[in-house]
């Protein structure tokens, strides 16, 4: 059971996970619950989550002190909510020519991430369903490929309507995902 006062909602996750965090503290609030979020740009919810190919995002720490957290305070619900097709597929988005994310140490690419990411998710899940953890996992918003307050403010100032975004190609990118 939980201890009184401690959250009853964690939402952990990159800064996708921040962006949901009110929407999920609203809906907490709404049935009594307490919401916090955890959250550290481009660090995935995922235990063992590294880059082999080169970017040192120092998430080991900050998972373990997540992981910390919700077995000390006794969590009772996580919600794992990240750029879930990114770790995938290594890529930002499909327009985006930056460098490769690789989560597999043998290999590169969408089919060598996926396989890593699933081996990943499903420790993660099991690691705090073993501490009476509830798991909720939330896909992938939209990715737009552009900042989006810039993209904003630039078409407002000239009057043209805001690109969308073909929902096709969003279900393409998070097939693997």
């Amino acid at each position: 059971s939980r201890r009184s006062g401690q959250p009853a909602v964690l939402v952990w996750g990159d800064s996708h996970a921040a962006a949901i965090a009110p929407a999920i503290a609203e809906l907490a609030d709404a049935v009594g619950a307490r919401a916090l979020v955890a959250y550290k740009k481009v660090c995935a919810p995922l235990v063992g989550f590294r880059d082999y190919g080169g970017g040192d995002w120092h998430c080991d720490d900050f998972i373990a002190e997540v992981l910390g957290f919700v077995e000390r305070e006794q969590v009772e619900t996580v919600v794992l909510h990240a750029r879930w097709a990114w770790y995938v597929e290594g890529s930002r988005n499909e327009d985006e020519k930056a460098r490769h994310l690789q989560l597999a140490p043998d290999g590169t690419g969408p089919e060598a991430n996926g396989r890593a990411f699933a081996r990943m998710l499903a420790g993660t899940v099991d690691r705090l369903r073993q501490a009476g953890v509830r798991v909720e996992i939330v896909t992938s918003v939209p990715e737009v490929g552009v900042s989006v307050p810039e993209l904003v403010v630039r078409h407002a100032q000239h009057g043209r309507p805001l690109p969308t975004i073909a929902r096709a190609a969003f279900e393409r990118r998070q097939a693997r995902a």
